[in-house]
């Protein structure tokens, strides 16, 4: 069990690098949420009113970066700092 969460939360971290690198495309953020809803079913995770906010959200996400306003979002911006830290982290890594 511990191996398969551990293998979606790398896709789901490397689907969240992607879309703060690469703007928020549909393979990054289907595989992003793919990802997450997996985790979630496997660890019984079903609290249907947080879903159903962090889907809204991320509805909003998308709809901001279509109407160029993405840089102004505070989620976006949280997540592109942490984006960035998991790039510096991986740059360590491989020194």
């Amino acid at each position: 069990m511990d191996s398969v969460v551990d293998s979606l939360t790398f896709v789901y971290d490397e689907a969240k690098a992607d879309i703060f690198l690469q703007g928020i495309k549909k393979a990054n953020s289907d595989a992003m949420l793919n990802s997450l809803d997996r985790i979630t079913n496997l660890l019984h995770i079903s609290d249907e009113g947080r879903r159903a906010q962090a889907e809204a959200d991320v509805a909003k996400i998308k709809a901001d970066e279509l109407q160029g306003k993405g840089e102004d979002n505070p989620i976006l911006l949280a997540m592109a700092k942490q984006a960035q830290q998991l790039v510096n982290k991986e740059e360590e890594d491989k020194e």
